[in-house]
């Protein structure tokens, strides 16, 4: 993200590649998504952050459980697909609750 909001984006997105490089089983996979998905909301580009969200979420990674409080993902709020993610992480009443 640091490199991105400097002016280096092509050096951003190698160091987003290179955590695919690395086989770390389901887990890791689950966190990298996770990660990359912070990273892609970072830039703008909300269907690659929604579709690593919704891989961490297959990959069981334990911080989807706290994607309500996470503030780098607050712009997608506003986005129809972030009620049906919360819904399938099992979050829409408390997100219905807190509005």
């Amino acid at each position: 993200m640091a490199l991105h909001s400097i002016g280096r984006p092509s050096e951003a997105q190698a160091v987003i590649d290179a955590m695919l490089t690395d086989d770390g089983g389901a887990t890791y996979t689950g966190e990298i998504s996770f990660h990359r998905a912070l990273y892609y909301e970072w830039i703008g580009e909300r269907d690659l952050a929604f579709s690593h969200l919704e891989q961490a979420l297959e990959a069981k990674h334990q911080p989807m459980a706290c994607v309500l409080g996470e503030p780098l993902l607050y712009p997608l709020h506003d986005d129809p697909r972030w009620l049906t993610l919360l819904e399938r992480i099992g979050l829409l009443p408390y997100w219905l609750e807190a509005l």
